[in-house]
């Protein structure tokens, strides 16, 4: 970082995706790939099975195979998953072994719902837009701000 006169990121979780333009080899190429499937949200959040996409369903491990990643969406699309336990019975359904369900459970939790939803608004002035992003929490019977950044719009 000190050759390229580069502010590391903290070390600590990220607050929005932005912060990861501080990460060493990460270019605007490589963020604006990986954007459509990351976001910034606390580490205790779970991976909600029923609505992850197949590419971030690989990224959970060398297990997670593209055969077991499929046979999840299609069962994600045909009979939405009830609640944690029917998610865990079903990985063990597919082959995978009890000692990568408990690495699994104790390191990031498979979920059956969705608990943060990102809301992005557009606004336009004087031939130039922005996005206005709000990290909303659903937290029992109301919805909670957790934060609110602007950002370019790009088309």
């Amino acid at each position: 970082y000190q050759t390229e006169q580069r502010t590391p990121p903290a070390n600590q979780p990220f607050l929005v995706i932005d912060e990861m333009r501080q990460v060493m080899g990460v270019t605007p190429d490589v963020l604006s790939r990986l954007a459509p499937y990351i976001i910034a949200l606390p580490n205790d959040t779970g991976l909600n099975l029923n609505t992850v996409s197949e590419p971030v369903l690989r990224s959970l491990g060398d297990w997670m195979n593209p055969d077991i990643a499929a046979k999840l969406i299609a069962k994600q699309k045909m009979q939405p998953f009830e609640n944690q336990s029917s998610i865990y019975l079903e990985l063990q359904r597919l082959g995978i072994p009890d000692d990568t369900l408990s690495q699994l459970k104790g390191y990031y939790p498979l979920t059956s719902n969705t608990q943060y939803f990102l809301l992005n608004a557009v606004a336009e002035y004087n031939h130039h837009s922005w996005v206005m992003n709000s990290l909303l929490k659903r937290d029992t019977g109301r919805v909670v701000t957790m934060g609110r950044w602007l950002t370019d719009h790009v088309n």
